[in-house]
């Protein structure tokens, strides 16, 4: 026991399975200002309304499956070399999708009146080099698991089961 966790606190606290960590004096205020930002974006007339509203109609989302995605996935393809790779990457990056990396400019994280450009891993990735090198178990499942999203991911994009395998 200590002023952090009162006795009884693990055993009467559930902590939701969609979070990593919880504390009870947030939750209600992020349930809050969840709410509170749902009614707004229904109400809202503009561009974050709209797309809001977009995001909503799951029966549309349905029927149209990976067919939106379809322009990004011909790009990849295309890619057969260094310089086709750089047209495609720079072609993500214009649409805010980090492949790599990101980037972005924002105010410096030690003098908030001057603006630093930030850089930073970017896209589907483990989160260190540790986790496609290391020759332990532990890694291993780490890598078995990725693998298998991605291969779920490259389906879902309307790849069959052999392509997906493949790329």
């Amino acid at each position: 026991e200590d002023r952090h966790h009162p006795v009884g606190w693990d055993a009467a606290t559930k902590i939701p399975a969609w979070q990593s960590s919880w504390a009870k004096q947030w939750d209600g205020v992020t349930t809050y200002v969840e709410k509170e930002t749902v009614k707004a974006l229904q109400n809202d007339q503009g561009n974050a309304g709209r797309f809001y509203r977009s995001c909503m109609k799951t029966d549309i989302i349905q029927t149209l499956g990976g067919k939106p995605l379809k322009p990004w996935m011909d790009a990849a393809e295309s890619i057969t070399d260094h310089t086709t790779l750089m047209q495609a990457l720079a072609r993500f990056a214009i649409a805010d999708m980090n492949a790599f990396y990101a980037w972005w400019v924002d105010a410096d994280s030690e003098d908030s009146s001057i603006y630093s450009f930030f850089i930073a891993q970017g896209g589907i990735t483990m989160p260190d080099r540790s986790y496609y090198l290391d020759k332990t178990a532990a890694m291993q499942k780490h890598r078995d698991a990725y693998t298998t999203m991605v291969r779920n991911i490259m389906e879902l994009s309307g790849r069959n089961r052999s392509a997906a395998e493949t790329d």
